[in-house]
């Protein structure tokens, strides 16, 4: 049974509060806030997914820079024991 990649429930329900309202060709759509999509790659990567996933995150990284809350990712990989996967993507950032 596959489960949902925000499956811990404190972060899952800190992600939505985080999400933000775009609009795109006149609909109104929720998406991921910029510091919410490396931690559930980082999840997914951790569970088996493709290597892709860390890199797109460094990718984020490189786009956003200093816009992102940096402290926020951090204290996800924490919680949510991320450790070597945000190593991973630091070390492709760099």
């Amino acid at each position: 049974m596959a489960r949902p990649i925000a499956d811990d429930l404190e972060y899952g329900r800190a992600a939505l509060t985080r999400r933000k309202l775009i609009h795109i060709g006149g609909s109104a759509v929720c998406v991921a806030s910029p510091e919410d999509v490396p931690v559930v790659k980082m999840q997914w990567a951790k569970r088996g997914g493709p290597d892709r996933q860390l890199q797109d995150s460094a990718g984020i990284l490189s786009t956003q820079g200093s816009k992102l809350e940096i402290p926020y990712i951090e204290r996800r990989v924490r919680e949510l024991r991320l450790k070597s996967q945000w190593q991973a993507i630091r070390e492709i950032f760099s």
